[in-house]
């Protein structure tokens, strides 16, 4: 897993992002050359993963003016699968009995012909009518 010591973040196109690296001066002379603006990184006290990057930068004055930007840094590295708060549930086939079963009490409150023919019913036909 990688770590990083400078953590920040920086405008490109209008889009302000979180920026990762581990030599300060290095990556803004490559953020300018790119054509980054308001460019505002900071050394950290360890090296930390991207994920507790994101954390500590929560805990700085950065948050203040760039909120959106680490916040949306925050839900892509520490919720990347949101799978670990859902369950799963396994569901198994009906058995071939089961399938019986259901149809036989499906079937059950058909009424056929000769059931009204036993009731003393006649069939009226549609074409009849």
């Amino acid at each position: 897993m990688s770590v990083f010591k400078v953590v920040g973040v920086s405008t490109l196109n209008g889009v302000t992002k979180v920026r990762f690296a581990n030599d300060f001066v290095s990556r803004v002379k490559i953020l300018n050359k790119q054509g980054h603006t308001d460019i505002d990184l900071m050394e950290l006290p360890e090296a930390l993963t991207k994920a507790e990057c994101v954390k500590h930068l929560k805990t700085t004055n950065l948050y203040e003016s760039h909120k959106e930007a680490i916040d949306n840094s925050d839900v892509k590295y520490n919720y990347k699968s949101l799978s670990q708060y859902n369950s799963t549930v396994k569901v198994s086939a009906p058995s071939l009995d089961e399938l019986r079963a259901r149809a036989i009490a499906e079937t059950e409150d058909v009424v056929t012909e000769q059931d009204l023919v036993d009731e003393g019913l006649t069939i009226v036909e549609a074409d009849k009518v």
